[in-house]
């Protein structure tokens, strides 16, 4: 019995990878733009097939994954290996540059789609960046990412995947690329993770607000830009909003009736956060004031406070 269950733990524990852990999916516009990258400029990368995509998919990138488990670009190799079954063992995904290993990459399970790699033109120039994904198997976190850029020469251009990174822990869940300014080089965006389980409703009903990241071209790297994008925020405000009747109608259609106020205090918090991530500061606490009655107002206010002086989102909009 003990057995059995330890395997269902398991078994469901893989399930999440597959869907959001957020309440609100990509949509179709987004996913869209995200295919726009011209799959024919494969750079000469030998074996890339990649499985078939779910049309039904919420995953932006759901199409770049490759399912070989090697891959060779140039003097680069990429290596997969996997070992145990299906559900325990281990995974590791080696790159390597002139036959010397230059980043590894380590999984505690043999399935294959918690390591996961591919390419996406990013930057709008002739070289797809290298993509690597990984998933600690944790029930509503734990999804890293990492982007190489490989030409002119190797670097990192963005990483959650390291205890040390400025963005490990403190953005999560899927990473949705989408060029927001229409220049051919692609913006991206995670979820800011300081406000899950500060909900009535755990972490089904808490809100995550938009990280959106850019590309520098001083630093090469991916830096937090939502203060260069306001309108995107607000408008993942208002896709939110719009959904939010339907999700409350569909989670009913599974047996979890929400009540009025909750969907309530829902949409107050909601509109709270994604106006501070916005840019609208002010505007933001005096909407909370006048609007936030619920019961956990002093605690919330509190709670939000505290996660600002530590967010680097917010930070990166604030300053210090």
């Amino acid at each position: 019995m003990k057995n059995i269950l330890t395997h269902l733990i398991i078994y469901f524990s893989i399930l999440l990878v597959w869907f959001p852990t957020s309440r609100m999916w990509v949509s179709a516009d987004e996913r869209a733009a995200v295919n726009r990258t011209d799959p024919s400029r494969n750079n000469g990368i030998q074996e890339l097939e990649n499985p078939d995509a779910d049309d039904d998919s919420p995953e932006a990138l759901a199409d770049i994954w490759i399912d070989k488990d090697r891959t060779k670009l140039g003097e680069y190799k990429i290596e997969r290996a996997c070992l145990g079954s299906e559900h325990l063992g281990h995974c590791s995904l080696s790159i390597f540059l002139k036959g010397r290993q230059i980043r590894t990459f380590e999984n505690d399970s043999a399935n294959k789609i918690w390591l996961k790699y591919g390419f996406f033109n990013f930057l709008g120039g002739e070289n797809k960046q290298l993509v690597v994904f990984t998933y600690s198997g944790g029930a509503h976190c734990c999804y890293g990412y990492t982007i190489f850029d490989l030409t002119p020469k190797f670097t990192v251009l963005y990483d959650t995947t390291k205890s040390d990174s400025a963005d490990a822990d403190d953005v999560g869940n899927e990473l949705v690329p989408v060029d927001i300014d229409q220049d051919g080089v692609y913006e991206f965006y995670q979820d800011v993770m300081a406000f899950d389980y500060d909900a009535p409703g755990g972490h089904s009903t808490s809100t995550f607000p938009p990280a959106i990241f850019a590309f520098d071209k001083s630093s090469h790297k991916f830096v937090p830009a939502n203060k260069r994008f306001p309108e995107f925020v607000l408008n993942r405000l208002r896709k939110n909003l719009a959904d939010l009747k339907p999700w409350a109608e569909d989670s009913a259609k599974r047996g979890t009736v929400i009540p009025l106020e909750e969907l309530d205090e829902i949409s107050v918090r909601e509109k709270f956060l994604y106006m501070v991530y916005a840019g609208q500061k002010d505007q933001a606490w005096k909407y909370f004031n006048d609007n936030y009655r619920f019961e956990f107002r002093e605690k919330f206010r509190h709670d939000f406070l505290d996660a600002f002086q530590h967010d680097p989102t917010y930070l990166s909009i604030y300053g210090q």
